[in-house]
């Protein structure tokens, strides 16, 4: 997984940018055979297939997550913000957790699920 490295919007277009143009973006969630990505979920921090958006719009544990289409990421779509809102308590991401590899909000970190783990401030 892309582990934090997609924090900022301007690297995300880029490293999709640069996927995209060598053998297009695939799946990173563990299926037999490889699959092309149409999506980007910022709570996951993953590249996601079209199976994986749907099951996160099935599924009442990801329902809440930011997910962006690919298309949009390339084109620099306005929506590439919402990678910076915490879709659990609508505030801004201001702290990546490095246990959990993934940008997370104050309330998260003070009392939510990584009340306990190692954080630093992102810029």
């Amino acid at each position: 997984p892309p582990g934090g490295l997609l924090s900022h919007p301007c690297a995300l277009r880029k490293t999709v940018s640069s996927q995209y143009q060598k053998e297009g973006v695939v799946c990173q969630e563990d299926h037999e055979e490889k699959r092309a990505a149409v999506s980007y979920c910022s709570d996951c921090d993953f590249f996601i297939c079209q199976e994986c958006v749907d099951l996160h719009r099935s599924k009442k544990m990801f329902k809440r997550h930011q997910i962006q289409l690919i298309i949009e990421i390339l084109e620099g779509g306005s929506t590439k913000e919402d990678i910076f809102q915490c879709s659990e308590h609508s505030e801004k991401k201001k702290l990546f957790c490095h246990d959990c590899q993934q940008m997370i909000c104050a309330i998260c970190h003070s009392v939510g699920g990584h009340k306990t783990h190692s954080v630093s401030f992102i810029n």
